[in-house]
């Protein structure tokens, strides 16, 4: 292959509509504030004196024209739109004991217009977008300044709090009390699943908005972690709220909805809105092929790698292998993973290295094409989409592998003029995307690009979910209709492209850290062992624990047992060598995910539909 002349580009790092701006990053020259350090010293401190301290000089400059910082960055303007808020509360409430129960009412006070403004940024801002952006707004909000003791008793007040309604739907007192405890998790999701909320959804809904919206926020939960199909619905009942309750009923009455809002940040969060290639370069504006050494130098550090990197690539490459590390936990494993793959066959490795430690490792090893970024699930997706621009393939692994033959070989004997292949489970009918292999052609481009804009503007989303959708592979993370693709790529939409599984019995294989996982066959027929060692929901050492009660599922660091000190060298000098025949202790961890053979179908899809009423 030609390798593709590539020079360096000015482009302006400017949101676009597959990759908004929320965190307000790079709104440019001539902005009312400096949007992204007032966001930064926000995410410094800790209390709301801190928050409204620093807030005040940016808000002052804000006020000056707020209309266009709305523009600029109307998630930063909902954040000082609610610093202000609860600044007029506490000088109106907390200073000068004026009824905080009617305070909403007063056209005069500047409450009034505050919290209007509030209400409508919420209308406009789903929570969606709030649960990934930097801005504390939930933070802010969920503060004990709303239960000050001026406030003429609001934490008792009877009608928000749903008390001493006759014959209610459920004991919504004793729902509220739930959340106190401790072990509220399971208690709180049989109400919110109970025949009572279930059956009479929308009388709870007007007989306890606050009741039924903590509900609905604990089934939010459930469903970001299993099928996302539903956080939607739940989701639109939070805004709905948001936008029409004010921010004081809510934070003063005994239901812990701010506390909990800020609970699915912390857990549901998966990324930030934060790339490490300029939008330009992802979405190719201007064709890498046509980019000349006579270009400006304003590109993404990123980016420049990559672009040195292809200089370096061998002459006729057409696929290329890559990975992401960082921390020190994986750092310290670099060196013997590309040795490994050195040994097998190959001769050159893209490392997407997301912390300095990683890319110093890298830069020292003959076969590493270093690229620098920083910690983020949607490399995972950027760095593959910058190579295929170039118009090269790509074979992703996730760096929780062992290579016991050259994977990239494997993958194209395997071939039968598939696109995209994927590993997948080895006792279930569900994408694995530890291991992908994508062509370089128009199609795939596009439709992976619409797979990272999918996962950038969903931060909840789990990246092997979101593939499987986009394959139309069983999972599913929104309706058909709301999906970018199609099969066909009828109706405008971008179509599927050809796509199947790698052998997944024993050519590329996991460890059964999972139920699903596992292999079977000769050993010495597996190409690739994907120990599923990650940081994922089901495999965290501290869910799989030694008594697990599922049968056959255990854990092990294989990382540690296959790249650690203990590990055969011969593993790194010479890739004929197999971890089964040259250490016992490796082959007994291998046998431990060993099955006598694989599940006849039908087998287990990925996951059940939950109970899903509104």
């Amino acid at each position: 292959m030609r390798i593709p002349i590539i020079g360096v580009l000015s482009l302006l790092a400017t949101a676009s509509e597959k990759f908004p701006d929320v965190d307000c990053r790079n709104v440019g020259e001539g902005a009312v504030i400096d949007w992204d350090t007032w966001r930064e010293e926000l995410n410094k401190v800790d209390g709301l004196e801190a928050v409204l301290n620093i807030s005040k000089p940016y808000i002052q400059s804000l006020l000056t024209d707020r209309e266009q910082g709305r523009r600029e960055c109307p998630v930063g303007t909902l954040m000082a739109d609610v610093v202000l808020m609860i600044d007029c509360w506490i000088q109106e409430v907390v200073d000068r004991g004026k009824d905080g129960t009617l305070l909403h009412l007063d056209i005069n006070s500047c409450y009034y217009d505050a919290h209007i403004n509030v209400k409508d940024g919420f209308s406009e801002t789903s929570f969606k977008v709030i649960l990934g952006t930097e801005w504390p707004i939930m933070e802010t909000l969920n503060s004990q300044v709303w239960w000050h003791e001026i406030t003429n008793g609001m934490s008792t007040d009877s009608v928000n709090n749903c008390e001493g309604i006759s014959d209610p739907i459920l004991d919504w007192p004793a729902y509220a009390r739930v959340f106190l405890r401790s072990d509220w998790y399971q208690p709180s999701l049989n109400v919110a699943y109970g025949p009572e909320m279930e059956a009479r959804w929308t009388e709870a809904f007007d007989e306890c908005p606050l009741g039924f919206l903590l509900a609905n926020i604990v089934k939010g939960m459930i469903c970001a972690h299993t099928e996302s199909i539903c956080f939607n619905a739940h989701c639109t009942v939070i805004d709905h709220v948001l936008a029409n309750v004010s921010p004081h009923v809510i934070g003063s009455s005994k239901w812990p909805v701010y506390s909990m809002l800020v609970h699915l940040r912390k857990v549901l969060r998966r990324h930030r809105y934060k790339l490490d290639f300029i939008p330009g370069e992802l979405e190719n504006v201007i064709p890498i092929h046509k980019r000349s050494l006579g270009d400006d130098v304003a590109v993404s550090l990123s980016f420049a790698d990559v672009m040195a990197a292809l200089w370096q690539l061998k002459p006729d490459t057409h696929i290329v292998p890559m990975t992401m590390v960082y921390g020190r936990g994986f750092n310290r494993y670099l060196w013997r993973y590309l040795e490994r793959a050195k040994v097998v066959g190959i001769e050159q490795f893209f490392m997407f290295t997301l912390d300095e430690e990683a890319y110093e490792i890298c830069r020292k090893h003959p076969i590493g094409l270093c690229v620098r970024g920083t910690p983020s699930i949607l490399n995972k997706f950027t760095l593959p989409l910058v190579l295929l621009h170039a118009g090269i393939d790509v074979l992703w692994m996730d760096f929780d592998v062992f290579m016991f033959q050259n994977p990239v070989e494997a993958v194209l004997e395997q071939n039968e003029g598939f696109d995209v292949m994927t590993a997948s489970s080895f006792a279930a009918d569900c994408v694995c995307s530890g291991v992908v292999y994508l062509r370089a052609t128009t199609a795939v481009r596009e439709w992976w690009l619409a797979i990272l804009s999918w996962v950038y503007r969903t931060p909840y989303e789990h990246d092997q979910k979101t593939i499987s959708a986009f394959l139309g592979a069983g999972e599913r993370v929104a309706w058909p209709r709301d999906l970018p693709v199609s099969r066909d790529g009828s109706d405008g939409k971008i179509a599927i492209p050809r796509w199947g599984y790698l052998e997944a019995g024993v050519q590329f294989v996991s460890s059964r850290h999972v139920e699903v996982g596992g292999w079977t066959g000769d050993p010495d027929n597996i190409v690739l062992l994907h120990f599923l060692h990650g940081d994922s929901d089901d495999t965290v050492k501290e869910k799989v624990a030694a008594n697990d009660d599922r049968e056959g599922v255990h854990y092990n660091n294989l990382l540690e047992a296959f790249y650690g000190v203990s590990a055969p060298p011969v593993l790194f000098e010479d890739g004929r060598a197999k971890p089964h025949e040259e250490s016992e202790r490796l082959r007994e961890l291998m046998f431990m995910s060993r099955w006598a053979e694989r599940p006849k179908s039908p087998r287990r899809i990925c996951n059940g539909t939950i109970p899903m009423r509104y």
